[in-house]
């Protein structure tokens, strides 16, 4: 799995505040995606898209994002407000 990063795209994507790997829900390139911002980027960087475990927050703090969401692990859960179709 390769993961190509264009430098000028990116820049421009961060200045309306919003980044998405090309593949998103579950795939592992959200991880390298994080990676080339931080090198050049001193604002605060979420990541979402493959974490569900604990590993994978401590692994995306460790490359450099500030903040993780986890949301699809908790679809299925009782306090979820989504409909029972989706879960």
């Amino acid at each position: 799995m390769s993961c190509e990063i264009y430098t000028t795209p990116l820049r421009k994507a961060l200045s309306v505040r919003s980044l998405q790997a090309q593949a998103a829900c579950g795939h592992h390139r959200a991880f390298a995606l994080v990676q080339e911002p931080r090198s050049w980027f001193a604002g605060p960087l979420a990541l979402s898209g493959t974490i569900a475990t604990g590993r994978a927050i401590i692994a995306a703090k460790a490359l450099g994002a500030d903040l993780t969401y986890v949301g699809s692990a908790f679809i299925a859960t009782q306090e979820a407000n989504a409909t029972l179709g989706h879960k």
